[in-house]
């Protein structure tokens, strides 16, 4: 592997862009080329936003010409180009990559962090305990009241039951409408509306 392209590999700026647009350094060094203003335009050559990018017509999704321009800036910064531009422009691009890099970082670790916390929302919850948690949170549904103090129907609270069990970590999903709904939840449990309103009516009755 050529030197140029073993450095540019290393780069998460890199790695996204070929990861997302399907394409490939060999692509970008040799089809893209970077427009630097003149340094008699300092507002324009010190702003990186302003600079020219160029490639050939292709079907490239819009939303990846951002990345398309970051990866061309890289490239450039890496090239034998960069040596015939001022400092002023180097750190211009420097200061650009690096922040599109920390952006790629920055979403790494909060995907990472969120499914960590998801996987530990999950893990701290056994089979019995998650049944638990469905039949008190059914319990607690029953007892709720509309304005006047009449009881809520099981129909208008079986979306409760749903945000009850989510809000636990549960993880659940909702199947079938009317009368063959069901929500299954934790690893391998389930409830059927018809239970459901069963609980409902059961812990209504007079004691």
């Amino acid at each position: 592997m050529k030197p140029l392209h073993q450095a540019l590999g290393k780069e998460s700026v890199i790695q996204r862009f070929i990861t997302e647009t399907g394409l490939s350094i060999d692509w970008l060094l040799s089809e893209v080329r970077v427009e630097v203003p003149s340094t008699d335009d300092a507002e324009r050559s010190g702003n990186t936003d302003c600079w020219a990018i160029f490639w050939p017509s292709i079907d490239l999704d819009p939303k990846h010409i951002p990345l398309l321009r970051e990866a061309a800036l890289l490239a450039w910064f890496y090239s034998d180009a960069s040596n015939d531009c001022s400092e002023e422009q180097r750190n211009a691009v420097a200061r650009a990559v690096h922040k599109a890099a920390l952006g790629i970082e920055f979403e790494t670790a909060q995907a990472f962090r969120r499914a960590q916390s998801e996987k530990g929302r999950k893990r701290w919850i056994s089979a019995s305990e998650a049944r638990n948690v469905a039949d008190s949170g059914t319990e607690q549904l029953a007892r709720k009241r509309d304005e006047l103090g009449d009881p809520l129907p099981p129909a208008e609270l079986w979306s409760e039951l749903f945000s009850w069990l989510d809000d636990a970590g549960l993880d659940p999903r909702e199947t079938g409408t009317g009368l063959d709904a069901q929500i299954s939840f934790g690893e391998n449990e389930r409830k059927t509306y018809q239970a459901f309103r069963a609980q409902i009516q059961r812990h209504r009755r007079p004691s």
